[in-house]
Order: C-alpha cells, then structure tokens, then sequence
C-alpha cells in the first residue's frame, strides 16, 4: 500500500467543498491521545477550522499539505474525485446511502483506484434491528438549520420592507458555541413578546414533519421564541382572515 511504513499514520484533509463548513473530524485533544498511542497524525493546515492549527501542533500533530505518508484520511465532507489518493482508507460523509448522487463520482474514483470508503453514516452498532448510527451530527443538524431559518427569515422580511426581530439573529456558524445562538434566539423571543411581527406576516407558522433528533433540536430551538403548538387542521381556521397575533 502506498504511504505505509512502520509507523501507523492517519490524516485529516482540510474541507474544500462547503465554504461555510468550520467542523473537525478530530478534535486537539483526540489527536493527542493518537499521538501518545505511537500514531503520527497529519493535519492539512486551514484558517476556517473551528479548532486553529498551532492547537493542533501542540497536540503533537505534524502540519502539512501533503497527506501522501497517511495510511487512513479522515474529512467531514466527500471532496472533488481528483483529490484523492490511491491505495487509501478514507473516512468522510457522501450522503449517498440516502440517495444523495452528487457523490456518486468519488464513489467510482475510489473503487478505481483500490481505494475503500468508510462513510460515516454507516458506521453503526450491530444487533438484530440493524444497529443505531454511532457518528452523526443529527441535533447540531437540527439546531443549526434553525438559526440559519430564522437568520433567512429576517432578511427575507428586511427584503420586502420589514423589520423584524429576527433580523439580530446571525448565521449558526457564526456563533461561538450553542448557548450564544440560544440566547441571541432568545433576545428576539423578548422582542417578539414586547414589539411583535408584522401583522402581514402573522401568524407565522413552522412546520417539523419529522420526530427524529434533528427535529427535536430545531423545535428546542423554537420553544425559545413565543408560540402557540396547533394541530394541522387548525391551521386553515387561523389564516382565514390572513392575520393573528403577532405576539
């Protein structure tokens, strides 16, 4: 296998897909343990990393843009087929078990190139039903999405002519950690309670069609602004006359 030698060496590829994307495959303190464990690690220096390389380097881990010596490589996202390297592990999310065909090029490139895939996803603890997922980001997932919904709301409203609330609410990735996204969700819920909606907008309605842990994570995101938790068929008799309560 190409990049073996005596030593076991893993590496963990900058992402170069999603602008936005910030996570980590391997946080400092995991690359330490690795590194205590006799295992070099290979870290393909980034900027936009929520964790800053020299963390990194303190851990033990070597900077570099050449990830060749790596047995195994570690990312978040599937990356551009052209990147890849032959005779490899790599360890990244396709999406592809959930039909997702974007992927499907790096999927071909890695059975060319006598490369084996470990998606994420399919990571899962065996038993009889078939086993949970043990890797995934479901609840930041959902929380995430929500903020990121709520920041889309309030320009979508300032588009149009009209101020709101929402407007003070950032993008998810740029918050520090969950609990600065909470409460800045949480200082427009005061403002809505105060001030309200726009009445051309009210009642503002949120569906989740789902029950799984990225639902509930959006929802308690939600539970942070004022709201009144209606059955489907409510809905038509709420926005018959085109307005409610705007608090």
């Amino acid at each position: 296998m190409s990049g073996s030698s005596g030593r076991k060496c893993i590496g963990m590829m900058k992402e170069v897909v999603n602008k936005w994307e910030r996570r980590a495959p391997l946080a400092p303190a995991q690359v330490r343990e690795l590194v205590k464990a006799g295992v070099r690690v290979l870290i393909e220096p980034s900027e936009r990393r929520v964790f800053k390389d020299h963390e990194y380097e303190s851990a033990g881990a070597e900077l570099t843009t050449d990830l060749t010596p790596a047995h195994t490589i570690l990312g978040i996202n599937a990356f551009p087929p052209e990147n890849l390297l032959p005779d490899r592990t790599y360890m990244v999310f396709t999406r592809s078990l959930k039909g997702d065909m974007r992927n499907w090029p790096l999927i071909d490139a890695c059975m060319s190139n006598n490369v084996r895939l470990i998606d994420y996803e399919a990571i899962r603890k065996l038993d009889e039903h078939g086993g949970d997922r043990l890797v995934q980001f479901s609840a930041f997932a959902g929380y995430a999405g929500m903020v990121d919904c709520l920041r889309g709301v309030g320009e979508r409203f300032m588009s149009i002519g009209r101020a709101s609330p929402f407007l003070n609410v950032a993008s998810a990735y740029m918050y520090s950690n969950l609990e600065q996204a909470k409460d800045a969700v949480s200082i427009a819920g005061e403002r809505i309670k105060n001030v309200g909606l726009p009445y051309s907008q009210a009642p503002f309605t949120f569906v989740f069609t789902g029950q799984g842990r990225t639902s509930a994570a959006a929802q308690e995101i939600l539970r942070l602004l004022p709201h009144q938790q209606v059955d489907p068929k409510e809905l038509a008799e709420l926005t018959k006359s085109g307005r409610g309560d705007a608090h």
